[in-house]
């Protein structure tokens, strides 16, 4: 054929879910994939490598997945793009998948000015978060969480009708709970109205009302307005959760029956990922201040810097260079500077 055989036809717009951490400057991440839920529907194709109880491992490329939206103009394929990401669900580990979400959503981005200092220019130097300022993603896990609790209660009652959950002959009943999400401890109440509840998080109250749930998948009403989540409650009773723009996950510490704990690692220098320790540049005895390298990790095809975060003095080196080391093992251990 000839370039005049070839004609345009509609619009496609492809993003790539990468196992990373955009808050950590893209980080990429790795560990066990707990749930991977996939999108589908009209005009969205997925190409995937990966399945619920595998592995992301530290030795390819970051890239798990590549979602496509198709439609008629590029409007309707970027619709359907953030659509099917809004659907996309990968817990264990961290990606990139808010991170696509909000760029699609962005006005440079919507109007097609977008190039490739985009990043820079929209996030600037502090870098993307995820924002659940409204607290509406941790408003959907305490009642996806307060109605799985109550879902294996009923389960495990006897001879009690369906039709008295949530009923109370005197006033809404109430319970309280505190939840772990991110390094926050956050006190929460859930007030029972038939079907819903008004999730209380300090002064705000969100009414959520949970209009189907099952294995892996929440149907819910925010304050009146529909939504979906994906979630997982894993067999270390932390509650995975994907809502439309916000992945998180929370931990009910008032009802898990495994103690928690908080250690201040100071200066203990940790792997944070799978990988090779190319080099360690300190030694037993060295001095060093904060920001200062200590060693330079490979994994999925980049290099990392491990930097001090402390002024102190080396006492210990756990891990030689040129070695595979794995998430969490020991480097390095520092005596810090009072």
């Amino acid at each position: 054929i000839t370039q005049a055989d070839v004609s345009l036809s509609g619009h496609a717009i492809e993003v790539r879910l990468y196992a990373e951490d955009p808050s950590q400057d893209f980080l990429p991440s790795t560990g066990p994939i707990l749930l991977w839920a996939s999108p589908n529907g009209d005009g969205v194709r997925v190409d995937d490598g990966i399945a619920t109880g595998g592995e992301v491992s530290p030795f390819y490329d970051a890239m798990v997945a590549k979602i496509i939206g198709i439609g008629a103009t590029r409007e309707e394929a970027r619709n359907r793009l953030v659509s099917a990401l809004e659907e996309t669900a990968l817990f264990g580990l961290a990606t990139n998948r808010d991170f696509l979400i909000d760029a699609l959503k962005q006005p440079k981005f919507v109007d097609g000015q977008a190039t490739t200092a985009f990043i820079g220019e929209v996030y600037g130097d502090a870098g993307f978060s995820a924002d659940d300022s409204e607290g509406l993603t941790l408003a959907s896990a305490i009642a996806v969480d307060h109605a799985l609790r109550q879902r294996a209660s009923f389960a495990s009652s006897v001879a009690v009708s369906g039709e008295l959950l949530g009923w109370s002959s005197t006033q809404d009943l109430a319970s309280a709970a505190e939840y772990q999400s991110g390094d926050d401890t956050i006190l929460a109440d859930c007030i029972q109205h038939g079907q819903a509840v008004t999730v209380r998080l300090g002064e705000r109250e969100t009414l959520v009302a949970v209009d189907a749930i099952d294995e892996d998948s929440a149907n819910l009403r925010l304050d009146g307005t529909r939504s979906h989540a994906r979630f997982l409650l894993d067999a270390a009773d932390n509650l995975h959760i994907a809502t439309p723009n916000t992945t998180s996950v929370v931990r009910n510490l008032s009802a898990s029956l495994q103690p928690t704990e908080t250690e201040d690692s100071g200066g203990t220098v940790l792997a944070p990922m799978h990988g090779v320790l190319l080099e360690v540049s300190v030694e037993a005895g060295q001095a060093v201040t904060k920001g200062m390298r200590l060693a330079v990790l490979e994994a999925m095809k980049m290099q990392h810097e491990i930097l001090a975060s402390v002024d102190g003095t080396v006492v210990s080196v756990n891990a030689e260079a040129s070695s595979q080391i794995a998430e969490g093992d020991l480097i390095l251990e520092i005596e810090e500077q009072e």
